[in-house]
């Protein structure tokens, strides 16, 4: 069954035969490309799905009310649902990946391992020193967006009171997505890609992890930050600096949406500017590490094939088709659909 089914992605573009014990008469870059185009719509498709199944709990107690008016559910009850969203979400596409890795011709496995030694530090201050700055660029492209584009970013909602409530928001908003998001995106699709190249697999990774967050002024920083978190995985052996990295991100945009929403104007700004401060003298300190060339390179390209690795992927149907399915709402927001 799971030969016949990833073998069916092959065979669906008229490309590919599969036979007993993995011989391959196709192009594995391309096989890949879409099969991470299959984990994107295995995303998309069970998010949607669950949203739907929210709007219907929510009219069954109050007529009317949706996902996005979900009158009549107490607080707690929707951020428990949001956090088996968020699973049950990022969980589909893991599954489809990891199944698939023997079909891809994939690496090893996503490893806990410990971090190696020596490279740590200087890309958690790098890290570090990349969220203000990558912050900065975020809120200058929305403003271009806006003055010259017509864009306008989506509105951030209201922090819930209660603190059991607050606790499973910070659970669902900085805790999950960081780990399981660092699985998805470096444990599995980076992993399957590193066969071509080690900047090839965390720039394409990366690209796919920021357009699934949907806000296009947010596009360039959130890539950027996909960049160092990809390298840090690769340079390390390990997902666990990049959960960690991830979950700082997470909770310094949660504290920032904190102060801004509960301190005054002049008083959350210091607290911002001190905090944004502190991160920026820590990247400093990784200037070193970086000029000095002692962090670890990625590895090269194993792959020999004539056609280039751009071409091969945008080849790929259906990861064409993830692509277009992950900009799109993106692109209704934008035309106020």
């Amino acid at each position: 069954m799971p030969q016949f089914f990833y073998g069916g992605i092959l065979r669906a573009e008229g490309a590919a035969v599969w036979k007993k014990g993995n011989n391959m008469h196709t192009d594995r870059l391309k096989y890949t490309a879409n099969l991470l185009g299959l984990a994107v719509l295995t995303f998309l498709a069970v998010g949607r799905l669950l949203q739907g199944l929210l709007s219907v709990l929510a009219a069954f107690h109050l007529p009317g009310a949706s996902a996005q008016d979900p009158t009549g559910l107490s607080q707690g009850a929707l951020y428990a649902y949001q956090i088996f969203c968020t699973a049950a979400a990022l969980g589909a596409p893991v599954f489809l990946l990891y199944k698939g890795r023997r079909y891809a011709g994939a690496g090893p496995r996503p490893t806990f391992q410990r971090s190696a030694k020596g490279v740590v530090l200087p890309c958690t201050l790098l890290f570090l020193g990349a969220i203000p700055l990558t912050n900065a660029l975020g809120g200058l492209v929305d403003r271009v967006l806006q003055n010259f584009a017509g864009y306008r970013p989506p509105a951030p909602g209201v922090l819930p009171d209660e603190g059991a409530v607050m606790a499973l928001y910070f659970i669902s908003a900085c805790i999950l997505p960081a780990v399981l998001e660092e699985i998805l995106f470096r444990g599995c699709m980076q992993k399957m890609l590193l066969p071509y190249g080690g900047w090839f697999a965390v720039g394409l990774t990366s690209f796919l992890f920021a357009i699934l967050h949907a806000q296009p002024g947010q596009i360039p920083s959130i890539f950027l930050l996909s960049m160092v978190l990809g390298y840090a995985a690769e340079a390390t052996g390990s997902l666990r600096l990049p959960m960690l990295l991830h979950f700082v991100n997470n909770a310094t945009a949660l504290a920032v949406r904190w102060l801004t929403l509960n301190l005054d104007d002049a008083s959350a700004l210091a607290f911002i500017a001190v905090l944004f401060s502190g991160y920026l003298v820590a990247g400093l300190f990784a200037l070193p590490a970086l000029w000095g060339g002692k962090l670890p390179p990625l590895p090269p390209k194993k792959d020999g094939s004539r056609l280039t690795r751009a071409e091969r992927v945008l080849s790929a149907p259906v990861f064409l088709l993830g692509v277009v399915a992950a900009l799109l709402p993106a692109v209704l927001h934008w035309g106020g659909a």
